[in-house]
């Protein structure tokens, strides 16, 4: 099985297993973007899947994870905090599922990860949308099924990737995602309660 497929046959799988569990969750990101842009996966983008789900389901995030090893995947990262799972990832083969979990505060919607850029002085930061983005979810057709995304995909992405997401970049190239003046979606410090 080649890389992109095994993306395919992990994103396939996803669906499955969520709609078994009746969980609700989109797209997002990288993921996003290539379906959304290209008509399907950015290629060489193959190693994750990038998807949401809102914060009311934080409670269902416990009943994924025996899914998925089940279905063998084996769950290699867990962010918590404040009580909170607020993002999972899973390994099958060399891909994995980035599974964020999106607040709604007023005119915002948000994710938190792992201060992996070194913005800031907390141990989070956090990805800004506008929450109009997720007022509603639309749809978009993939490998004979359909997947929730942001119902304002343009706004999103534009939010996310800045105003030339259309524009193919390498990963390498053109987009540094810890660079705050590029990346305006990312913030450090941001106080969510």
């Amino acid at each position: 099985m080649t890389l992109k497929e095994q993306v395919i046959k992990n994103l396939v799988d996803f669906h499955g297993i969520m709609e078994k569990l009746k969980i609700n969750f989109f797209l997002m990101d990288g993921t996003l973007l290539g379906l959304y842009r290209d008509g399907g996966l950015i290629e060489g983008d193959y190693d994750d899947i990038d998807v949401g789900i809102f914060e009311e389901d934080e409670p269902r995030m416990r009943d994924i994870i025996p899914a998925m090893e089940e279905a063998g995947f084996f769950n290699n990262k867990s962010f918590r905090l404040k009580g909170m799972i607020e993002g999972l990832s899973f390994k099958r083969w060399v891909n994995h599922i980035d599974i964020f979990l999106v607040h709604r505060k007023g005119n915002e919607a948000f994710n938190l990860a792992r201060n992996c850029c070194k913005i800031g002085s907390l141990d989070y930061m956090a990805y800004i949308y506008p929450a109009e983005c997720f007022e509603k979810l639309g749809e978009i057709f993939f490998e004979g099924m359909m997947f929730k995304i942001p119902c304002k995909t343009d706004r999103f992405l534009a939010a996310r990737y800045n105003e030339n997401w259309r524009t193919p970049h390498l990963r390498t190239e053109g987009f540094d995602m810890c660079n705050v003046k590029q990346n305006k979606a990312l913030r450090g410090n941001y106080e969510y309660e």
